[in-house]
C-alpha cells in the first residue's frame, strides 16, 4: 500500500476512572485521570498504519499518494485539500463519514 495523509480532527479526551457511572446532578469521585488522543480524523490515520506509511495534518504535496478528507470536517476545508491535492496531482478522497440510516437510507448527515 502507499502513502496516506489524512485531514479531520483531533482531540485530546480527558478521562477519568469510576466505579459507575453517575446519576443525574450526581457527582461521584473519580481516580486514574489521564489524558488519551482521540477524533475520527486522528483515529483514522491511526487504523490507515494498518498497511499504509500515514501522515495526519502533514503537508500536502509530493509527499503523498492519496489525501483522505472525511464529512465531519467542514465540507469547504475537504474541498480545499482536495484542490491542493489535485494541484500537486495527488488524490483526494472525501469518506462520507459520519454516515447515519434515516427511514432505511443512508445519508450523509444527521439531517434527513
Amino acid at each position: 500500500m502507499g502513502k496516506v495523509t489524512v485531514v479531520g480532527s483531533y482531540i485530546v479526551a480527558l478521562v477519568i476512572d469510576t466505579d459507575r457511572i453517575p446519576l443525574e446532578g450526581e457527582t461521584v469521585v473519580g481516580r486514574n485521570y489521564h489524558r488519551t488522543p482521540g477524533g475520527r480524523g486522528s483515529n483514522m490515520a491511526a487504523a490507515s498504519r494498518l498497511g499504509a506509511q500515514t501522515a495526519f495534518l502533514g503537508k500536502i504535496g509530493r509527499d503523498s499518494d492519496v489525501v483522505l478528507s472525511p464529512l465531519e470536517i467542514p465540507l469547504a476545508t475537504a474541498l480545499c485539500a482536495a484542490r491542493i491535492a489535485k494541484a500537486q496531482s495527488v488524490r483526494a478522497i472525501l469518506n462520507p463519514a459520519p454516515a447515519v440510516i434515516c427511514a432505511g437510507v443512508t445519508c450523509l448527515t444527521s439531517t434527513c
